[in-house]
């Protein structure tokens, strides 16, 4: 290495990593005198991103945040920067294909998908091969155990982007998890007029410029590099860091991670670069502050040990936990099982190997009137979204005579159907001032007030027959009553095992089901990175951990099966 000095950081789950990292940022400002300017923050994902800026804040409290937020970043955007302003990129305007500078393709969003379909239909490159931009992402299907109906176009295009994410030439294409049903000449044919087209559109995907970067030896301007969640990053990332590291440009590096969290194979990345990476100090971080005895010992055995990074190693913060293997024969057993664990702690997580899964378990919820949001703040389960948690706080308040906080008493008025006796207050509620006496009272309407808007309603959900929302919402509303569920639906949270990570929960429900393509991955060759993703979910609890049989029937994750 060519004077840089690397710090291996090596945590468990809920050791605290990123505070340990941010603690190396600190001695950086401390005692080299190290100015933002100088240190950059690397992430894995943009919502690790905007964590980590809040909390370099706390090193930098006088920073203009405009000028913090561009020394904290992902890897990916790192080299994008580097590209603009060492190498040949051009975005100058990125409105639309045909502009001077270069568009990148967002392949999760509208554009990108309708440039696959345009390239697609086009008699110039593939008209034969189908893509579908309502198919469901073939990388995100891998997530959850297989992407066998897909259309071949769609798995042309995730087989390309993960060739390239592995920095392999396109003959390597057969060792992608994509099962493309042509021959290596028509492969390689598509991916070629793939680049071609590209090329005449001045088009550009996130890992073109990295790999523009790299090739250019275009290293980021600081003195300081902090690479977080290193495990997950894919090989072409793996070599920028080595391009960096060697450039000469950065004198000191932290990189941190966890070989037993890293889950993320289906996009390419290898755990092993992190656990060989020859580095010049090695920081062991590995006991949780997040889980008790109990789940520690529970999950340990589940993840697949490796000789650089000995999982015996990991300790609890503190004896006790629980560990318990239940059964949920249906729906209305699943939510009295919830409404009992939420006797005893304020918020728990139902953890599902896919999504298909965790939508059945959210439709179960629902029949037993579980009001609960995704675990992702934008994801598929949102039934319970605004404004109904505000309407079912307003309807209870009501039933138990309290007094109503401004903003709930507002979206109760504003989804309920006219009628003269609140008509008045729906039009103050406009207004943006409900109550001239709010203020004064510190923003609730007392119950006397809001008694005068219902004159001829004795209890509160009589009031839900006149919501002025959708039916399937007043029936969400409706359940919910019926089964007296008194929380709030963040505090029941359905979601993937991959969207907990970098989560915790006082209580987690762990549903082990496993679909018959997920288990013969396991016994072909996945077996260590299923370990790793039910270790990683069983280390979201923070007090007690449930492993939940029998609700789907079936196949489940070996180590943790009921047989």
């Amino acid at each position: 290495m060519s004077g840089t000095h690397v710090t291996k950081l090596i945590g468990s789950p809920g050791s605290g990593k990123t505070t340990r990292l941010l603690k190396f940022a600190e001695t950086e400002a401390e005692e080299y005198g190290t100015g933002y300017g100088e240190l950059l923050f690397l992430t894995y994902s943009k919502s690790a991103r905007y964590e980590a800026t809040e909390r370099i804040r706390d090193v930098y409290p006088n920073t203009d945040e405009e000028e913090l937020e561009k020394r904290v970043r992902t890897v990916h955007s790192a080299a994008l920067v580097a590209c603009l302003v060492d190498g040949p990129l051009d975005l100058r305007d990125r409105g639309a294909p045909d502009d001077d500078g270069k568009l990148i393709i967002m392949e999760q969003e509208g554009k990108g998908l309708e440039l696959f379909e345009f390239f697609f239909d086009s008699k110039r490159n593939c008209p034969s091969i189908r893509y579908d931009a309502d198919t469901d992402d073939p990388i995100q299907q891998l997530e959850q155990g297989g992407a066998s109906e897909i259309p071949l176009g769609n798995k042309l295009i995730a087989a390309y982007n993960y060739v390239r994410t592995k920095d392999w030439e396109f003959s390597d294409y057969w060792q992608t998890p994509f099962d493309l049903d042509l021959s290596e000449s028509e492969v390689i044919e598509a991916f070629e007029k793939w680049e071609a087209f590209k090329e005449r559109h001045d088009l550009i995907q996130h890992h073109d410029y990295q790999k523009m970067a790299l090739d250019g030896g275009y290293a980021p301007e600081t003195d300081v590099l902090i690479i977080d969640e290193f495990q997950d990053l894919s090989p072409l990332q793996i070599k920028l860091y080595e391009m960096w590291r060697d450039s000469g440009r950065i004198k000191r590096m932290y990189i941190a991670g966890d070989p037993h969290q890293a889950i993320y194979g289906f996009r390419g990345a290898e755990p092993m670069y992190f656990r060989r990476e020859g580095v010049d100090e090695v920081v062991h971080h590995e006991k949780s502050w997040r889980c008790p005895s109990a789940v520690i010992d529970a999950a340990v055995p589940v993840a697949e040990p490796v000789p650089e990074h000995d999982v015996s190693r990991v300790s609890a913060r503190t004896d006790g936990g629980s560990v318990e293997h239940v059964d949920a024969d249906g729906p209305l057993d699943l939510s009295r099982m919830v409404f009992d664990a939420l006797d005893e702690h304020e918020q728990i997580y139902l953890l599902a190997r896919t999504n298909r899964q965790a939508g059945k378990i959210a439709y179960g919820l629902r029949e037993g009137g579980v009001p609960y949001l995704d675990l992702k703040p934008h994801g598929p389960l949102r039934r319970w979204k605004q404004p109904l948690p505000m309407i079912l706080s307003a309807i209870q308040a009501i039933d138990n005579g309290q007094h109503l906080p401004l903003p709930v008493a507002t979206a109760l008025l504003e989804n309920l159907s006219p009628a003269p006796p609140r008509r008045e207050a729906q039009q103050r509620a406009e207004d943006g001032h409900l109550s001239p006496t709010s203020r004064i009272r510190g923003h609730v309407i007392t119950a006397g007030e809001y008694r005068e808007w219902f004159p001829d309603v004795d209890r509160g959900r009589e009031l839900v027959p006149q919501l002025s929302v959708k039916d399937w919402r007043r029936d969400l509303v409706e359940g919910a009553l019926r089964s007296g569920a008194d929380h709030h639906p963040e505090n029941v949270r359905v979601g993937t095992i991959h969207a907990a990570k970098g989560l915790e929960s006082p209580h987690v429900m762990l549903f082990p089901a496993y679909t018959h393509k997920q288990m013969e991955r396991f016994e072909n060759g996945d077996e260590a990175e299923e370990r790793r993703l039910f270790y990683v979910a069983m280390t979201r609890a923070s007090d007690r951990l449930d492993v939940v049989h029998s609700y789907f029937g079936g196949k489940e994750f070996p180590p943790l099966s009921a047989v």
